[in-house]
């Protein structure tokens, strides 16, 4: 197998906008390495497919509306995601539970307050385990199983919000049954999985285990290139939020967005250090690998790694690697990341 790399194959896209003024998005390709017995941690960094950008015309109790009625009844149901791009909801997006021609439901409404008339949005198709690992990869991006019993590569979600404690454990398990079958399926409780969402900025495993090649993920899609959010939750004990910054290119420390910003609590001292990042190797080999490197912010100093210590404002998360934010004890609450 080559080694991993990453390429982008720019190409505009002609997007329906509807009196809104938007940046065409972009097509992107990349390829990540998956060493034999080894698991690494990735993230969704493209979306399918857009279905355009608009104005909000009126916000709802559950949702908003648009003018001129542009919309396929019932078309998104579930399977697309709304992203805002301007307004006092940059960044945050939420999947879209149901929509008329003119009006669309949203699964999460609590930033709804934040939505004003004239904000402009995006509509895109969630990724799911057959978009982002369709069965003609079969054989280089992942092994097929021949049963239950015997799994070859697994993706492990990680948990979502509503459980807190550090190094958890993985909340769902799926693998690629073959033979006449050939269909992606849930450990347990065990049935077909070819239509799981795989969310944006979120991470999960890749697990190559049982086989004697190197895996090779493909991935493709659409740039989301505007800022992305999401919320971080705070629990009474530490909390680790498994997170990943939505793109397909390495991104400094110093240039996440996070480090003195109220999602991430900034350090008094090495001896006192609050909020962590946590980084793991997508090179090195191993199941259940630990940190490759842990970071804490200052004031003065900004971004500091733990061990080797020394400067880390211009170390790096990986393409498409999803990473940990060990969030400090508080009151349980969520706090919102914006990236830039």
């Amino acid at each position: 197998m080559k080694k991993a790399s990453a390429f982008l194959a720019v190409a505009l896209l002609g997007l329906t906008a509807h009196t809104a003024t938007v940046k065409a998005d972009t097509t992107g390709y990349m390829a990540v390495q998956v060493p034999v017995d080894t698991d690494v941690v990735m993230s969704v960094p493209f979306a399918v497919e857009s279905a355009g950008q608009y104005l909000v015309d009126t916000k709802t109790g559950t949702g908003v509306t648009v003018s001129g009625s542009p919309l396929d009844a019932g078309k998104f149901n579930g399977k697309y995601y709304v992203r805002f791009i301007t307004g006092a909801a940059k960044g945050r997006w939420t999947t879209i539970t149901s929509n008329t021609t003119g009006e669309l439901v949203f699964t999460d409404t609590t930033f709804l307050a934040d939505v004003s008339a004239a904000d402009t949005f995006g509509i895109y198709k969630h990724q799911t385990l057959s978009s982002l690992f369709p069965d003609e990869n079969v054989g280089a991006s992942f092994v097929a199983s021949a049963s239950a019993l015997s799994q070859k590569t697994k993706i492990l979600v990680l948990p979502g919000a509503a459980t807190y404690g550090i190094n958890k454990s993985a909340a769902e398990t799926y693998y690629f049954l073959g033979g006449t079958s050939n269909k992606w399926r849930r450990v347990s409780p065990a049935g077909d999985a070819d239509d799981v969402i795989m969310p944006p900025q979120t991470a999960f495993i890749v697990r190559n285990e049982g086989s004697v090649d190197s895996l090779q993920v493909v991935l493709t899609g659409l740039v989301e290139e505007n800022p992305q959010a999401r919320l971080l939750q705070i629990g009474t004990s530490q909390n680790d939020v498994p997170v990943a910054t939505g793109k397909p290119y390495a991104v400094k420390l110093k240039d996440l967005g996070l480090g003195g910003s109220p999602a991430f609590v900034t350090s008094p001292s090495a001896l006192a250090q609050r909020d962590l990042l946590i980084v793991y190797s997508n090179t090195d080999s191993g199941l259940n690998k630990s940190a490759k490197f842990t970071y804490y912010y200052t004031t003065t100093q900004g971004w500091r790694r733990v061990s080797p210590s020394g400067d880390g404002n211009n170390d790096t998360v990986p393409a498409t690697g999803g990473f940990t934010i060990r969030k400090y004890q508080g009151v349980l609450s969520t706090v919102l990341w914006t990236e830039p």
